[in-house]
């Protein structure tokens, strides 16, 4: 029987302690968790990676969370 992947969710934050902490979380109820510190990075994560889910603030530089959900 093959093991089940574990899911990816991006977090994308400019806050550097939040995504510290909601990190940690996620990584220890299961998830691989990628990190995006502004908009644009997160839309080049989204291009690179298969993601599952999208964890996004509203508020960021280069590109705000309703620009990268467009």
């Amino acid at each position: 029987m093959a093991m089940a992947q574990k899911k990816q969710v991006l977090l994308a934050d400019d806050e550097p302690n939040l995504r510290r902490v909601l990190g940690a979380q996620l990584s220890r109820d299961g998830y691989d968790v990628l990190f995006a510190e502004d908009g644009a990075q997160a839309v080049a994560a989204l291009e690179e990676h298969h993601i599952d889910v999208l964890v996004s603030d509203l508020r960021m530089p280069k590109l705000d969370g309703m620009g990268l959900l467009k």
